[in-house]
């Protein structure tokens, strides 16, 4: 037998294997993805007044994706404010990549959403949509490389509102990232195929959802006690 105190201690091994800690969702680390039914998952956009989508200038979000079926039509990771403008979404129509936003009087811009480019169904592939603020552009990549560029004057409509994954879509999500700054296509390419372990002081780093911590149905936050009913637990602001 162990002592509760073991329990929690890392460095006890016991039969030669370290022990399981009861009270963090990733102990032992098991790689595990998101199973999307076409529901949205709402994620939490911050701790009390703090929302850290809210006011993004240039931004980068990206996720591996496998999609169920080759007629998939729907977001990966979408921002909606509460006037019902997009900020940004990742996603696919018809199995074709795209990232767009709305500006606040509602105008769209889009890159990709190329019939030249239908992603197959049940292959992983990777996304990632960049806005560059600086330089007017809006860029899609996949697999690491870009693939359609933008020019755009406009800017992507900011305010409070909520932030969802996988509306629409059946497949599986993995490794969803925000990033509040642009990211270069060698950044994501090189970061890719890694698993982003992500300290409160990483900069850039907005949202990490790498659902590795079980099948959580919900998740209590032990500093403040709150309950929340998401499966998927945020590792740049983890709550275990």
């Amino acid at each position: 037998g162990i002592s509760d105190g073991q329990e929690l201690d890392p460095s006890v091994v016991k039969a030669g294997r370290t022990l399981t800690s009861p009270i963090h969702s990733r102990s032992p680390v098991v790689q595990r993805a998101l199973v999307l039914n076409g529901t949205p998952i709402r994620v939490p956009d911050g701790v009390g007044d703090l929302d850290r989508f809210s006011d993004l200038g240039s931004w980068t979000v990206e996720s591996w994706v496998k999609l169920a079926s080759a007629t998939e039509t729907g977001a990966i990771i979408k921002r909606t404010n509460e006037n019902a403008r997009e900020s940004f979404e990742l996603g696919v129509n018809n199995n074709q990549p795209y990232i767009r936003f709305e500006t606040a009087s509602g105008q769209a811009v889009v890159a990709g959403a190329q019939p030249s480019l239908a992603l197959p169904a049940g292959e992983w592939v990777h996304l990632a949509g960049v806005f560059d603020s600086a330089n007017d552009s809006l860029r899609l990549y996949v697999n690491g490389v870009g693939y359609q560029a933008q020019v755009t004057l406009l800017e992507p409509a900011t305010d409070k509102g909520w932030t969802t994954l996988g509306e629409g879509l059946a497949g599986v999500l993995d490794e969803v990232r925000v990033w509040s700054y642009v990211r270069s296509g060698a950044e994501i390419e090189a970061s890719r195929d890694r698993i982003l372990n992500t300290p409160a002081s990483l900069l850039g780093v907005v949202a990490n959802y790498r659902f590795d911590d079980g099948q959580n149905t919900t998740v209590t936050n032990p500093l403040t006690g709150v309950v929340t009913g998401y499966g998927a637990e945020d590792s740049r602001y983890p709550l275990d």
